[in-house]
C-alpha cells in the first residue's frame, strides 16, 4: 500500500490472525514502532487493526495476515522452522551470543564470499569453527549476512 508523507493508515486485522508490515520503499512507523525501509515488523496477537504512519517521507509499505498457527518458531526470516531441531535436520549449525543467534548451513553456501569480504574477523575460512561470534557487534554481522545470496547464513537477532 502507498502512504503519502504526514499520513495515517489504519488496517484491520482479523480476530485470531497474526500480521507484519514491511516497508518496501521509506521509513514507516508501525503500531508504534519506527521501522525502517527493508526491515519487517512482526506485531504481537492483540489488537484488530495496525496503523501505518510516515513523517516527512512518502512509504510503499507491504502488509501481511494469516491465521495464527499456534506454534513455536525457532527462526523467523528466509527459513521459518517450527524448533532448532529442525533447524539442525535442514543442516544449520549455530553460533550465539546474547545479543544475535547465527546459521550457517554449508550445504546451500555458494562461496560468493560476501561474508569473508564483509568482515575477515568474524568470518574466516582458514579456522575452526569459521565464525567467531564475538569479534564483530551484533548489527554489524547482521548487516553481511543480509548480503549472503544462497541463504546459507541467516540470523535472529534477540
Amino acid at each position: 500500500m502507498h502512504t503519502d508523507a504526514n499520513s495515517s493508515v489504519t488496517v484491520p486485522v482479523k480476530d485470531g490472525w497474526s500480521a507484519f508490515a514491511f516497508p518496501l520503499a521509506g521509513d514507516a512507523i508501525i503500531s508504534g514502532t519506527e521501522t525502517e525501509e527493508q526491515t519487517a515488523s512482526k506485531l504481537d496477537d492483540e489488537g484488530d487493526y495496525i496503523t501505518i504512519e510516515t513523517k516527512d517521507n512518502n512509504a510503499e509499505v507491504l502488509v501481511y495476515s494469516s491465521k495464527r498457527l499456534d506454534e513455536p518458531i525457532a527462526w523467523r526470516g528466509l527459513i521459518v522452522m517450527n524448533t532448532e531441531e529442525e533447524l539442525e535436520k535442514k543442516g544449520y549449525k549455530t553460533y550465539s551470543n546474547e545479543e544475535i543467534n547465527v546459521f550457517w548451513n554449508p550445504e546451500l553456501c555458494q562461496h560468493a564470499g560476501e561474508c569473508i569480504r564483509g568482515n575477515s574477523k568474524f568470518f574466516d575460512a582458514s579456522r575452526r569453527p569459521w565464525v567467531d561470534i564475538s569479534a564483530a557487534p551484533s548489527k554489524e554481522i547482521a548487516e553481511i549476512i543480509d548480503r549472503c545470496p544462497s541463504g546459507a547464513l541467516l540470523y535472529e537477532l534477540k
